[in-house]
């Protein structure tokens, strides 16, 4: 451990320096806490917690050490709770310690993996970042967060629930699920670092190990009334290890935070090899969220931006709608052109793949655009899934453009309901069309000829039904039909 003593210059790039503590004096983690009205600084060390209330770089000065869990269960992370309690995040479970000293653990039916239990019996440490659950925890309302590799627990006042992107609308009709053709969907993966500004949650979501290049998301969440509303910040291309929340951008005039994060990390078992690692942010407002205001960084140019939406069903989810017209209403977009941004829209209908609908908005200024779909093709369907991607510009500026999509709308109809009455002829009678007919009724779309023309239409015949036409027997078809091209 070492202590910072003095803070450098920055406009004369004059070092900081720092004191350090006795060589046999380090931890796995830090933090502090108030016991009886005096702050104490706890040190975590293998399964161990010790306090202290002085300075902390002295062995001797440290109180009695504290074991939490099993002795092989080591200690990843502390984080200090807004209620007095600090969260004690190790390999296996998450413990809370009270200010008497008292340790419990939260989370139910934890198990060692199969490598923790063999590096325990070999006597070994070999353990990697994979297997560390707890890693980078964080403080969120009156409680606490713990990533691990069975989703992310949140713990608070007694309650503990998994909060993982993943475990949306497990239990009902509707569950949180990866879809047909649609790529880097984050589910079914793990919760990493996790950090916290305010009710803003920002967390890393990925598959194990270092060298991935699909699936590696940050999550954005947003905490209120004890629910986690969460939502993509960003995909990327290579991997990524760490996350962090400066305290503040005024070193660049900006104002608001910054989000950091390592892109790119170096797997372990390469080392020395080649450095490929970057370090990377995105800038925060003020109060931690991702929206900053105008004058500072808000997006880049030449980038390809989408956004996949729920699936909708109108209400009628056994009925085959007729997607009939988009509605978008923009907001301050840019002058057209290389400054300006293009925004498509689209749908994923019954699970396929993307359809394109209508024109490129490239309509600078605030407006309300429709678009239609090729009516007769590609139009219909049981779930409709919109989206959009907006491109911005080669001179898109980042830092005075403001374009945002207010809201979208979609319209579909469902078919024409159109009752025709057939009469027995010298060809065919009463009994022969009812058996014929019945046999085509839900049978799926037939080519119907309009009565008296060669024109034809697609329709499904819903009914056939006994009727009196004219003091006559005959027979009525009720037909499900679309709207047709002009």
């Amino acid at each position: 451990m070492q202590k910072l003593a003095t803070v450098g210059a920055i406009a004369t790039e004059v070092a900081d320096t720092w004191t350090a503590a006795d060589a046999s004096t380090w931890a796995f983690a830090c933090a502090t806490v108030t016991v009886g009205g005096v702050s104490k600084f706890i040190r975590a060390v293998n399964n161990k917690i010790n306090l202290v209330a002085s300075e902390p770089n002295t062995l001797a000065s440290y109180e009695a050490a504290l074991d939490v869990g099993d002795s092989t269960d080591m200690i990843v992370w502390l984080t200090e709770m807004s209620d007095g309690l600090v969260a004690v995040h190790t390999t296996t479970n998450l413990w809370i310690w009270d200010s008497d000293g008292n340790t419990y653990p939260v989370i139910p039916g934890t198990r060692r993996t199969k490598k923790q239990v063999k590096t325990q019996d070999d006597g070994g440490t070999g353990n990697s970042y994979d297997d560390y659950g707890g890693h980078m925890g964080a403080a969120l309302s009156a409680g606490v967060l713990h990533p691990m590799s069975g989703g992310l627990w949140f713990y608070e006042n007694g309650r503990i629930d998994n909060v993982a992107i993943d475990q949306i609308g497990q239990g009902t009709m509707n569950p949180y699920r990866p879809v047909p053709n649609i790529s880097n969907i984050p589910f079914g993966n793990r919760h990493y670092a996790t950090v916290v500004f305010g009710q803003w949650i920002y967390s890393i979501y990925k598959p194990p190990n270092y060298t991935n290049t699909a699936n590696v998301h940050i999550m954005c969440g947003y905490y209120q009334d004890g629910e986690i509303t969460w939502r993509t910040l960003l995909t990327d291309s290579k991997d990524i290890i760490g996350l962090f929340i400066d305290s503040g951008e005024a070193y660049r005039g900006t104002g608001g935070m910054s989000l950091w994060w390592i892109s790119d990390p170096q797997d372990p078992a390469t080392i020395p090899g080649t450095p490929t690692a970057n370090l990377k942010h995105i800038a925060l407002n003020a109060d931690g969220s991702p929206r900053r205001a105008l004058g500072s960084e808000r997006g880049t140019a030449s980038t390809t931006y989408t956004w996949i939406g729920p699936e909708v069903d109108f209400g009628l989810p056994y009925e085959t709608k007729q997607l009939r017209l988009m509605t978008v209403e923009s907001e301050n977009f840019p002058t057209a052109g290389a400054a300006g941004v293009t925004l498509q829209l689209g749908v994923y209908r019954d699970g396929g793949s993307t359809t394109a609908v209508g024109a490129t908005i490239t309509t600078a200024g605030t407006n309300t655009t429709e678009r239609e779909p090729t009516v007769g093709t590609t139009d219909t369907g049981y779930r409709f899934r919109p989206y959009l991607t907006l491109v911005t510009g080669a001179s898109y500026d980042p830092d005075t453009s403001d374009p945002r999509i207010l809201r979208l709308k979609m319209e579909a109809r469902s078919p024409d309901i159109i009752r025709t009455v057939l009469l027995p002829s010298d060809k065919r009678n009463l009994f022969e069309m009812k058996k014929i007919l019945r046999k085509l009724k839900n049978a799926g779309v037939k080519t119907i000829r309009e009565p008296e023309t060669n024109e034809t239409f697609s329709g499904r015949i819903i009914a056939v039904n006994d009727t009196i036409h004219n003091n006559q027997q005959a027979v009525e078809v009720v037909v499900a039909r679309w709207g047709v091209a002009a």
